[in-house]
């Protein structure tokens, strides 16, 4: 085929493979679907192993020519293959999962130290470097069991006893929140200040108010004092 630029597949193969789709997917599992519409026959019961999840997007049918790829990135070593499958799975989350960052699942030490790479941080590192897209390293590995030793239901149910979230991003997390907390704190105050300010400010206004009103009705008094005064001047005259 044509030039395949370090990645062991032509660029044709490449292309076909990067733009093959599946429209007809069962809304639970992701699994494509033949004569089946919305759910494949094992998401109909209520014991599909996927009814937790919100979505299951699967990239490809684990056979075939797709089979052998994978088998050339995680067992033959083909690290560039990585570039190759990063540009399908950014394909996916910019289609499918706009601005939702990506979790890595992070392999067994064991496993990378006898590979000497981590095949799951270069796809993380490519998607992250060269497709901008946000990568959460949040995750940590706690037991060094095997998952091709695991059935599909052995590694679901061992799946939340084989990960956890990193004390350090836990710890993170209560920091934003108590900073959180001390910005809410600090508007309500000054919610609260201006509340006050705007009721001084009312009372003042009211005050004020209040001693124009006195000061006129004292100077109409006045007026009709003198008024009074004047007249009765004008009467004692007129009486002289």
């Amino acid at each position: 085929g044509k030039s395949s630029f370090g990645i062991p597949i032509c660029s044709r193969c490449q292309k076909k493979l990067i733009s093959t789709k599946i429209e007809n997917r069962c809304k639970i599992c992701g699994k494509e679907l033949f004569f089946e519409k919305n759910f494949c026959t094992n998401c109909r019961t209520e014991n599909s192993r996927f009814l937790g999840f919100e979505s299951v997007y699967p990239v490809f049918s684990y056979v075939l020519q797709k089979k052998r790829l994978l088998f050339l990135w995680k067992i033959q070593n083909h690290r560039s293959m990585g570039f190759f499958f990063a540009k399908i799975i950014s394909n996916i989350i910019i289609e499918k999962y706009p601005n939702i960052p990506i979790v890595p699942v992070p392999p067994r030490q064991k496993k990378i130290l006898e590979k000497g790479w981590d095949q799951i941080e270069d796809l993380a590192s490519i998607l992250e470097n060269k497709y901008n897209l946000s990568i959460l390293r949040i995750l940590e590995r706690i037991n060094e069991t095997e998952q091709k030793k695991l059935s599909k239901d052995e590694r679901l149910s061992k799946s939340k006893n084989s990960y956890m979230v990193k004390k350090s991003f836990l710890e993170e997390i209560e920091n934003k929140k108590n900073e959180i907390e001390a910005v809410k704190q600090g508007l309500e105050e000054s919610k609260t200040k201006l509340e006050q300010t705007k009721e001084s400010k009312e009372k003042t206004s009211r005050s004020l108010y209040e001693t124009k009103r006195l000061k006129d009705q004292r100077v109409n008094e006045l007026s009709a004092d003198e008024k009074q005064v004047q007249e009765e001047l004008e009467q004692f005259e007129a009486h002289k």
